[in-house]
Parts: structure tokens; sequence; C-alpha cells
């Protein structure tokens, strides 16, 4: 009769048992650590000239409560570099500084997203998680600050019970590609 190594019903197995799932428990807190530890890669602060401009915070009639989450662990590996604006589904999402759609997308982990190019073509905004575009928005659009182009909602991988727009903004180089850029905290820019 063979003998099982973690049979539950012997002392012998229940240690071992308890040892494996100890040290299992023990590998993912120590992975979940390292994640909040991992450095913010290749983000930066908001540079002196968005500073001065400052941005139109993007929800309309909802207070400028809001969580600082940029560095926020995502997975193991990356960072959240956005911050999330809880607000009731439907609430106007508006443009953050006079600029272009660049790009208006739909799928993945973004959902119904926005791509925005200010008006020095330096950064980019992006507005995700939308419920829908304003009526007619279309990309090479001009819009200015203040002007509603989206609505909030839960699209993408957003839960379906908290509505809320997640709003990023980056640096852009001199290849001005509206998905990459140098990510910025848009925490102080928007208070």
């Amino acid at each position: 009769m063979k003998r099982r190594v973690f049979d539950l019903q012997t002392l012998r197995g229940l240690l071992l048992s308890g040892l494996v799932a100890g040290a299992a428990l023990a590998t993912v807190m120590t992975l979940w650590e390292l994640g909040k530890r991992m450095p913010g890669a290749v983000a930066e602060a908001p540079p002196e000239d968005l500073r001065q401009r400052g941005l139109e915070f993007p929800v309309a009639g909802t207070p400028r409560t809001m969580t600082d989450s940029f560095d926020d662990p995502r997975g193991l590996t990356r960072r959240h570099h956005a911050v999330d604006i809880m607000a009731p589904r439907g609430s106007a999402v508006r443009a953050v500084d006079d600029g272009t759609i660049v790009k208006l997308a739909s799928g993945g982990a973004g959902g119904t997203t926005i791509y925005q190019f200010d008006g020095t073509e330096r950064y980019s905004y992006y507005y995700a998680h939308l419920q829908g575009y304003a009526p007619g928005l279309h990309e090479g659009q001009k819009v200015a600050r203040g002007e509603v182009i989206g609505y909030v909602g839960t699209t993408g991988n957003a839960p379906a019970n908290a509505p809320h727009l997640h709003f990023a903004v980056s640096r852009l180089d001199e290849r001005k590609e509206w998905w990459n850029g140098t990510p910025i905290n848009p925490y102080s820019l928007l208070r």
C-alpha cells in the first residue's frame, strides 16, 4: 500500500501540508511587499509649465475628492500611473485643457477611451472607462478646456459597481505617440 505524502489524516501529512501552505503564503506576501516598493520607473513630477497652467477638473458636478493612486501597484510588474475619480455613472467628463482629440478607442483594459493632446503637443491626456463619447466627438477635433467630451462609466476592466474616470497625463517625446510617453502624476494638478 502506497502512502500519500500529504495525507491529511496523518500527523506527517498535516505538518507537510501546513509547511507548504505557509511557504506559499509567505511568497505571495513577499511579492506583494516588493510590488509596493517597486520604483515608479519612468514617472516624473508635474513640470512647471503644467503647474502654472493648471488643469480643469475633468468630472463636472463632483467634488474634487480623489485618492492619489498613481504609484499603487497593479499586479506584480506595473504601477497605476493614473488617478481614479469616482463619480456617478453618466457624469460629464470635460477636457482638462485646450487641445486636439487624437485617438478614440474601445476595448481592452481602458474600455471606451479618449486620448487628447494639449495645444503644444507636449502632453497627452488619457480618459478611460467612459460610458460613451459626447455627441459628434471625433479624432482630429479641437476641444476647449472645460468642453464635455464624454461620460463616466465602467467599461474595460472597471468594476461594474464602481463608475469612475481613470485619468492619466504623459509627457510626449518627439515621436508624439499617443500611447507612449513619460507618466506624470496628475494628482497635484487637479486639486
